[in-house]
């Protein structure tokens, strides 16, 4: 979605060879700040970052990433690292083509406050040169960030990524008389399921027309389901973590299993899901070395929407220790999981989202698996303070 929205253009420099930059304001509380208007706001004499720092953009997420060979770059990640940002924070001015777009906020950590309304950036616990700018819409007002003249300024210059996103591909119903692929992303409503329509569908018709079954007497041994279902024909396939398919029919009392090989199909399922859709089945060996755990806690119907980081060492071995060794179930439960979302950064710069159980279950879901870490969860939630989990 692209938004448009009034600005100004006094205070900013005339280089016109820069069309996209982002400027401090200077000297006002954040208190002096609200009483004026964007075009009233005095901005530092240089800009902070300018569209020649950037790398890309993303414009699905607005994450942005930088090269590492500009003064401006550098100097930019300086202002953002952990423990440069005021903790009653620091407000910036994003300026496109010299004209105002809109006000944002250099976010400390060590604040308690909750930022609305107002676009932010958490200032960085580590070197990266890849930075966020996040929004917490509570009002449904229209996002600034989606700017039309940001994204024409960004598309022309060829810094823009527009990645597909996961809701233009997938369908709440089934394609009939074609090969269908069902999943249940993280990132998306847990209570629904997704169809996915793979563009070779000759070629997967073919394949499935090759794989060979046997009848078995229950679910695989030392297996579980990793969350994918091919449907064809009307028949459902679970694919299991062994490389296997598995479907079952139940007549009353008489139990069927079938268990059906075909490596080739199975892994270009995968490969097609991890190319077309980065989606791929979780595991949670991939927790490793975690240097942040944000929290985005969202009650049953309700409005509001909390969000806490957490970058304490102690805290986040905890997490990863009991997130880590997590088990696999056999399918889903009945506990709330579309409320609270962890998103668990690796030292390498890996991304991972989780749902986590927000009432007492030691539950997690990832990719339409849920997994059960054991024992009591407060120790894990009660981590995060400032969410009002259930009772």
């Amino acid at each position: 979605m692209l938004n448009i929205a009034g600005c100004a253009d006094n205070n900013i420099g005339e280089d016109e060879s820069i069309y996209f930059a982002i400027y401090l304001v200077d000297g006002l509380d954040m208190q002096g700040e609200q009483q004026k208007k964007l075009s009233e706001l005095s901005l530092s004499q240089e800009p902070v970052l300018t569209d020649k720092d950037l790398i890309e953009y993303n414009w699905s997420t607005h994450e942005f990433k930088l090269r590492d060979d500009t003064e401006t770059a550098k100097a930019f990640l300086e202002i953002i690292k952990i423990g440069n940002v005021p903790v009653s924070g620091r407000s910036f001015v994003v300026v496109c083509e010299n004209e105002r777009i809109y006000k944002g906020r250099f976010h400390s950590l060590l604040s308690s406050t909750f930022l609305t309304q107002t676009p932010f950036i958490t200032e960085l616990f580590a070197d990266d040169s890849s930075i966020r700018i996040n929004y917490a819409n509570l009002e449904g007002d229209e996002d600034p960030r989606d700017d039309e003249r940001i994204y024409n300024v960004l598309r022309k210059l060829g810094k823009l990524i527009e990645e597909k996103l996961l809701e233009d591909v997938l369908f709440y119903e089934q394609a009939a008389e074609k090969v269908n692929i069902l999943i249940s992303p993280t990132s998306l409503d847990t209570r629904n399921l997704y169809y996915y329509v793979p563009d070779n569908q000759q070629q997967l018709s073919n394949m499935i027309d090759e794989v060979e079954w046997s009848e078995i007497a229950r679910f695989p041994d030392a297996s579980y389901r990793i969350g994918i279902k091919i449907i064809y024909d009307d028949v459902e396939w679970e694919m299991v973590s062994n490389g296997t398919f598995y479907y079952s029919e139940d007549h009353g009392l008489e139990y069927k299993g079938f268990q059906g090989e075909n490596k080739e199909l199975y892994n270009r399922i995968l490969q097609l899901l991890k190319d077309n859709l980065d989606f791929a089945p979780f595991d949670p060996k991939q927790i490793s070395d975690i240097v942040s755990a944000e929290v985005t806690y969202t009650p049953y119907r309700s409005d509001k929407t909390y969000i806490q980081s957490i970058e304490d060492r102690n805290d986040l071995q905890l997490i990863e220790e009991r997130i880590r060794l997590a088990k696999p179930l056999g399918g889903i439960t009945a506990c709330p999981l579309n409320e609270a979302v962890m998103t668990l950064e690796n030292e390498d710069g890996t991304v991972m989202l989780i749902r986590l159980a927000s009432d007492s279950c030691p539950i997690y879901f990832a990719n339409g698996i849920c997994f059960d870490y054991g024992g009591n969860n407060r120790d894990v939630l009660n981590l995060f303070d400032e969410i009002p989990w259930r009772e």
